[in-house]
């Protein structure tokens, strides 16, 4: 960029500055900038600067879960910017996002960190609930405990849940290919996360996650044969997640029952989209279905089910300002 715009734009826009720009066509540019950026970009080392409740007391009554591929997560980048502003101003006022993924745990805490949320989380689909220790004013007698955090689980253990299904599939005489099983380089080259994330994708504890080189309707007969033989399988957008019993919903009532234990009343809502979402979805006041990678709504039938336009984050973003009530621009 020319000095001369960068010092306008440094110390403020005069009518010389309005020439300089203007003779630089520069608006245009930063229009497109701006539309494409937030799918593009996405901060790797330093957590966004968001003010924190000290403690569960300071929290409000309002319950925001979501889920984060394709939800608080861009579906192809992986991105959480155009979600900035939202996140900073839930966390400003007080209101809980708690996380509610099929990414294992040593994800979410990579997001934690990121986004710089330190609620309880629910981990593979509803597989685990990890909870920091302290957060409620009240001790919770289940689970198991660590210096940081509570993990109450709910799921079967992935090695088991693997030699179920791997007794299955083989049965059936089908191609696929099991996270657990596979380089982390090979699943970053399939699904476009980097590495390291790949790496921590891969260390599962109550769930796996699978991918099958077969047409639809052979998946779908895959499908129906795995629940038979009963284990739960969801389509989560690019993958199928297979677990035992476990759903995010039972996640989500076990924990919004702990927060009813300090507040009389809650509202509750909930980001999802796809159908792994719909457990999340029946446990919550307000469920909120985003936008796929595609323009198109999951074909999702629930008489409360709000639809909002924006893929992805911005899908979020746009629920929390239109059905939440929150003027996202009005900073605190």
């Amino acid at each position: 960029m020319d000095i001369a715009i960068y010092r306008c734009r440094r110390d403020g826009v005069d009518d010389h500055c309005r020439n300089v720009i203007a003779a630089a066509d520069m608006g245009s540019f930063l229009n497109a900038l701006a539309d494409d950026l937030p799918n593009m970009f996405v901060p790797e080392t330093i957590p966004l600067p968001i003010p924190l409740a000290e403690s569960y007391q300071e929290t409000g009554k309002q319950l925001i879960f979501t889920d984060l591929d394709g939800t608080l997560l861009h579906p192809t980048s992986y991105s959480y910017i155009p979600a900035l502003e939202t996140v900073r101003r839930l966390q400003a006022d007080g209101i809980p996002i708690i996380f509610c993924s099929a990414k294992a745990r040593f994800e979410l805490q990579v997001y934690r960190r990121k986004l710089g949320v330190y609620e309880p989380f629910i981990v593979e689909n509803g597989g685990g609930l990890v909870i920091p220790n302290n957060y409620f004013p009240f001790n919770i007698n289940q689970g198991r405990k660590s210096d940081d955090h509570i993990f109450i689980e709910l799921g079967i253990e992935n090695r088991v849940i693997r030699q179920r299904l791997k007794e299955i599939l083989d049965s059936l005489h089908v191609r696929y290919h099991i996270f657990t099983q596979m380089s982390a380089n090979d699943i970053a080259k399939d699904s476009g996360m980097p590495v390291y994330q790949a790496r921590l994708a891969r260390k599962r504890e109550y769930s796996e996650t699978i991918k099958f080189d077969e047409d639809s309707k052979t998946v779908e007969k895959i499908v129906a044969e795995v629940r038979s033989n009963g284990l739960n399988i969801t389509f989560g957008g690019r993958y199928y997640v297979v677990s035992g019993h476990n759903t995010k919903g039972t996640a989500v009532r076990i924990l919004v029952d702990l927060f009813r234990r300090s507040f009389d009343r809650i509202t509750t809502y909930a980001f999802g989209n796809e159908e792994n979402d719909i457990s999340m979805f029946q446990e919550v006041d307000v469920p909120i279905l985003v936008q796929k990678n595609d323009g198109e709504w999951a074909d999702i039938k629930m008489d409360r089910l709000r639809k909002v336009e924006g893929i992805g984050p911005l899908g979020v973003h746009n629920g929390v300002k239109k059905l939440i009530g929150i003027d996202i621009n009005n900073r605190v």
